[in-house]
């Protein structure tokens, strides 16, 4: 195996086996970084300051470009020394971050959508404050499933969840 052939191992592995299909399909997130880790006793990772470790944007640089490396054996050979000699668990910490402007995209597109069932909703005789209501609802749920999505704190889709929950009871038991 050679530096080429492992690198597209270990992105098609991450891509593959770690990755949920749907976060493929959508692709929200991109990997930024990828840093060697070693592990405390308690399960914490932390950064591999050593020397010959190579920089994290090296190890980005090869993982986003496994057919520019040329087929030597520099990394086969610095992962088999990577733990050949050390006690400590150690593995790679893959750093994700998120296409913003995919974000805003998707954002943009729910709040059109919202316009438009707005509109048509007025224009086939619905009461004004009921479509505020419902739409106001709505966006809180695209925007909890957008957050959830982000890995952030899922309090906003349970938020978006109870917000459903009112609404049908609103609308449901209004005079």
């Amino acid at each position: 195996m050679n530096d080429c052939e492992l690198w597209r191992d270990i992105r098609d592995t991450f891509r593959f086996d770690v990755q949920p299909p749907w976060e493929r399909i959508i692709s929200l997130k991109h990997v930024r970084n990828i840093v060697p880790v070693s592990y405390s006793p308690n399960g914490i990772p932390l950064k591999l300051d050593e020397e010959g470790t190579p920089d994290p944007k090296e190890f980005s640089f090869a993982y986003h470009n496994p057919e520019d490396l040329h087929p030597e054996h520099l990394w086969v050979d610095w992962f088999a020394g990577f733990d050949a000699d050390d006690s400590r668990r150690v593995g790679l910490q893959f750093v994700e971050g998120l296409y913003a402007d995919k974000l805003a995209f998707i954002g943009l597109l729910a709040t059109i959508a919202i316009i438009v069932v707005s509109i048509v909703w007025c224009v086939k005789g619905g009461e004004l404050q009921t479509v505020f209501t419902v739409m106001g609802f709505v966006l809180t749920l695209v925007s909890g499933k957008l957050s959830q999505s982000s890995d952030s704190a899922s309090a906003n889709g349970h938020a978006a969840q109870v917000a459903l929950a009112a609404l049908y009871y609103q609308v449901a038991y209004s005079g």
